[in-house]
């Protein structure tokens, strides 16, 4: 499975490497990541990665408070008073099989040492 990085300065260039997330590539991650990752369970915030022109958006389920836990720069986000009442926002320099390898460092599964080149890169 090819997975074209949308960054657009990179898209381009990298669009035919296959940099499938490792949510994807079929290896075994912890159950709980998978309960967290399955469009199936209800979360409290969605995030809508993807840039439309350069790869198909996709509306991913998160646990918001993890989010602003673990990561500065969406805590400062999220914690944000026009982004509060919200319980969605978008990401349009990401596509969503790196975001969901970030979801996954992010609950507390470190994956990294497993990425290819490429992903490690749009991680």
């Amino acid at each position: 499975v090819d997975v074209h990085i949308c960054k657009s300065a990179m898209a381009a260039e990298v669009a035919s490497i296959p940099t499938a997330p490792l949510a994807s590539q079929g290896i075994p991650l912890p159950d709980y990541i998978d309960f967290l990752l399955s469009p199936d369970t209800p979360l409290d915030f969605h995030v809508n990665v993807g840039d439309p022109e350069l790869c198909p958006k996709e509306r991913i389920g998160a646990v918001r408070w993890m989010l602003i836990a673990r990561s500065r720069v969406l805590r400062v986000m999220l914690l944000q008073s026009k982004l509060r009442p919200n319980k969605e926002m978008d990401i349009t320099d990401m596509d969503p099989g790196t975001f969901k390898d970030f979801l996954v460092f992010l609950y507390g599964h470190d994956n990294t040492s497993s990425l290819k080149l490429e992903a490690a890169v749009s991680l």
